[in-house]
């Protein structure tokens, strides 16, 4: 299940979640924080172009908590030499870090150990002589989890150019940066509106290449199809500097992916989503992914493979685990108490308006009431279906119906893609709701959310 844009085009990423309170002693909250750690899998090769050097420059500092991918660009050699100069003076700044510091002031130190990574690659640019094109740059992705004083966690977000964040959150891949390149560009100096930008970035990590009917039926796509790897922000260039700044909440069972644009470049959004989905353990995750997008970059059959050094690394937080709720994830989809659902019966026919009461501690299966008060116990899990009704976003609406593949969309009247194309037009204003079939409250989500956006 994909969750491409919780952060838009226009810089608005997810909102940050207020710091939970509870009553924890000021000693329980120390040991809390010294003991967490994170594992991860990290795999990382260099470009078919140059096989003599990776100019990726993957980040671990796990007694920091900390994670993330320096990507070299620049003349000749010296891409490999910016992104470990960054990496090195990242690591030197960053890692002064107290155990015990505010959100606030994590932040801002991610933000300036940043700033000093950026003036010191200028710096070796000055040393080397190096000027206009020759000039060496890097970009850069930080992920660090924080532990708050009564145990809970956030994920801090530094970036600079084209390198991601990723959540994974069961099963559904949620991009969490924002890439600078062309579409950004454009969408600062006015020349495309926030929804443009947002389905131009959604086609470019879900098409196959320029020859694909969706791209085609989008002339401005179209046009940027061939600029999409350029970039308008690094470190090396000038200064300020002006990193992406982010924090987002981590939940039970979270996992995360940094990566160069070799991996997304390469592989589509969908690709990278079933990857993470088929391969629990981080190590076999982070080599899968490595290993597809490097036999991507050498076929020259599809139009979006591009010979590029490739890193990924996937971590997640030891003991991250649900511990006091019993969860499931059918289709993709997380589905708890409280969930609304779908209920596909054994003739095919699907009922709306159900919401998951429990699950049964062994069998796993729900029990579920619908809008009529009627309880129902024994649902096999095969037989839920995240529900139309329960989205809160853009993306999670695709979502759920990425997850009706597998039920049969007839009492929707069309096909998904063909569902996904008509949503699509009617977000973009393009067309009316009334194009939008009204089955399972399909049009009235549709309103909903474009409400919500325009307020």
């Amino acid at each position: 299940m994909l969750d491409q844009n919780i952060g838009s085009a226009s810089g608005s990423p997810e909102k940050f979640v207020a710091p939970l309170t509870g009553g924890l002693t000021e000693m329980a909250r120390s040991a809390e924080r010294r003991k967490i750690q994170f594992n991860y899998g990290v795999a990382s090769i260099e470009s078919v172009k140059h096989p003599d050097r990776n100019e990726d420059s993957p980040y671990i500092d796990k007694d920091n908590c900390s994670f993330g991918v320096f990507d070299g660009v620049g003349g000749a050699k010296y891409g490999e030499v910016a992104s470990q100069v960054a990496r090195q003076t990242f690591r030197d700044q960053f890692g002064r870090l107290s155990s015990d510091a505010t959100l606030e002031v994590v932040e801002a130190a991610m933000k300036q150990a940043l700033e000093d990574a950026n003036r010191a690659v200028i710096d070796e640019n000055g040393t080397r002589g190096l000027d206009g094109i020759e000039r060496m740059g890097t970009t850069a992705v930080i992920g660090h989890i924080w532990t708050g004083p009564n145990g809970e966690h956030r994920l801090i977000i530094g970036k600079v150019g084209d390198s991601r964040i990723y959540r994974f959150r069961a099963g559904r891949l949620s991009q969490l940066t924002i890439d600078d390149n062309i579409i950004r560009n454009k969408l600062i100096i006015g020349a495309l509106k926030p929804t443009e930008a947002d389905d131009i970035n959604a086609l470019f990590d879900q098409v196959t290449g320029i020859d694909d009917p969706r791209l085609m039926q989008n002339f401005v796509a179209r046009d940027l199809w061939g600029h999409r790897n350029e970039i308008y922000n690094n470190l090396g260039d000038s200064e300020p500097l002006g990193p992406e700044m982010s924090v987002v909440d981590i939940e039970p069972g979270d996992s995360f992916l940094a990566c160069s644009d070799g991996v997304h470049d390469n592989l589509t959004v969908t690709e990278i989503n079933d990857i993470m989905e088929a391969n629990p353990d981080l190590k076999a995750a982070a080599e899968a992914l490595k290993t597809a997008a490097y036999e991507r970059s050498k076929d020259g059959n599809v139009k979006r493979s591009k010979a590029d050094d490739i890193t990924a690394i996937v971590v997640s937080l030891e003991g991250n685990q649900p511990v006091t709720e019993r969860t499931r994830t059918e289709s993709g989809t997380k589905l708890t108490r409280g969930s609304q659902i779908l209920v596909k019966r054994s003739d095919g026919t699907v009922e709306d308006g159900w919401t998951i009461e429990s699950f049964d501690g062994s069998s796993g299966d729900a029990i579920a009431i619908n809008r009529e008060g009627t309880l129902e116990k024994s649902i096999a899990r095969e037989a839920l279906i995240p529900s139309i009704a329960g989205c809160q976003t853009y993306p999670e609406l695709i979502s759920v119906l990425q997850s009706l593949k597998q039920v049969g969309v007839a009492s929707l009247g069309s096909t998904t893609n063909d569902l996904e194309l008509s949503i699509r037009d009617v977000w973009s204003g393009s067309y009316g709701l009334e194009t939008i079939t009204s089955q399972l409250g399909l049009r009235a989500k549709v309103a909903e959310l474009m409400a919500l956006r325009n307020n």
